[in-house]
């Protein structure tokens, strides 16, 4: 009998597959120790059997990349244990449409952790690790982030972009700095921003 998970990743994989038919492939991502996504790019009808709880399984030691594509060294992992297949589990809730890519493609986040083995050193398994104590202790943390931006000019001088100028002074807003009065006197980019929909609590720099 498919258990709960499967029967809404698979409702999840159906209902993409329906709004989004022209898509032949999704690229199953997952983040190694730097932070780079790693994967496959899956036929999206195979994708279905996955969810519905067959097996998904890449090498273990991707986890271990570096920065410049070397792996780092953690005890005996990857050099001295034949860099074995790990399970991997698709994430519920992620199976989203690409469309900055020149074919139609999706994408969806998988995982070790939740695995009947987890990957000790990868990143989710660390956190839900780090998460459990935090929750037996009582401790529950949220995370927010901040977006950051930097002002251009729409002219560009010699083909590279140069700072915007301060209609108050005329000045290069070359200066980085958390002065209130600047949002002012850029409140011409505000409504650019509201309509983008950028958050008004973002800073720029």
């Amino acid at each position: 009998m498919m258990d709960a998970t499967c029967s809404d990743l698979l409702a999840e994989v159906r209902a993409f597959r329906q709004r989004y038919p022209e898509v032949r492939y999704v690229d199953l991502i997952s983040l190694d120790i730097p932070g780079h996504f790693y994967g496959k790019r899956y036929p999206v009808d195979m994708l279905e059997k996955v969810a519905a709880g067959s097996a998904l399984k890449l090498p273990q030691n991707c986890v271990l990349l570096g920065v410049q594509g070397g792996l780092f060294k953690i005890g005996d992992y990857c050099f001295n244990d034949g860099d074995p297949d790990a399970l991997r589990r698709l994430v519920p809730g992620t199976l989203k449409p690409v469309t900055w890519e020149g074919q139609p493609l999706g994408q969806m986040l998988i995982t070790s952790d939740g695995t009947d083995n987890p990957i000790v050193f990868e990143p989710r398994q660390v956190l839900a690790q780090v998460l459990d104590r935090l929750a037996g202790k009582g401790i529950h943390p949220v995370v927010a982030f901040e977006l950051e931006f930097y002002l251009f000019d729409k002219k560009l001088r010699d083909g590279l972009p140069q700072f915007p100028r301060d209609g108050l002074t005329d000045d290069a807003d070359d200066q980085p700095n958390m002065h209130i009065e600047r949002l002012s006197r850029f409140a011409r980019y505000s409504m650019k921003w509201s309509r983008h929909r950028v958050p008004r609590a973002s800073t720029a720099r």
